[in-house]
């Protein structure tokens, strides 16, 4: 009965956790953010020639890689003051049969947050347009939540990521443009 039922507790639970940790990611990241008193143009530096070209761009690694800890220490702390959380489905919504929906006994699962995160962040650079490059930063963190029930225990991963920068840095448009694909010249 337990292997039948799993899978759908596991997918109620899953999504409850997910809420809980995103919650908790969002407001530890925004009170950094503002406590630090820093916006998305602090967290890079860019280098401009005599006619202010871009030359070059640079992640801001010192407070970065602060934020990172930061964030990674809070989410851990609020996690462990976190309580523990019931969850319980009518036992007839488990076993998929329309008739007995919300009826019958509970079954009940326990959530059991654990003080656990890791931040790390990413960069990437995309191309968008003829002479047009997207600049981003994020965090990554990832978090683990705990499932428990008599039977079994489970561990959730979570992982999020949460945007610093995003910016699109544009250049001079060439006055002849060949498409990658071989395209005439426009």
């Amino acid at each position: 009965m337990d292997k039948r039922l799993m899978p759908s507790v596991l997918t109620v639970v899953d999504m409850k956790s997910k809420t809980k940790i995103n919650a908790v990611i969002n407001d530890s990241v925004g009170e950094i953010v503002k406590e630090l008193g820093v916006s998305s143009s602090d967290f890079y530096e860019r280098t401009t020639d005599g006619d202010g070209r871009i030359l070059s761009m640079s992640v801001n690694t010192l407070l970065v890689n602060d934020i990172c800890s930061r964030v990674a220490m809070d989410v851990s702390g609020k996690l462990v003051t976190l309580e523990k959380e019931k969850i319980s489905m009518p036992l007839g919504s488990l076993l998929g049969i329309q008739a007995f929906a919300n009826h019958g006994p509970d079954y009940t699962v326990t959530i059991i947050p654990m003080g656990n995160a890791q931040v790390d962040y990413e960069t990437g650079f995309e191309a968008v347009g003829i002479n047009q490059v997207n600049f981003q930063v994020w965090l990554k963190v990832d978090s683990v939540i705990a499932v428990v029930n008599p039977l079994q225990r489970q561990e959730i991963t979570v992982s999020r990521k949460v945007s610093l920068v995003n910016t699109v840095i544009t250049g001079e448009v060439p006055s002849v443009y060949l498409s990658p694909s071989g395209a005439s010249p426009r």
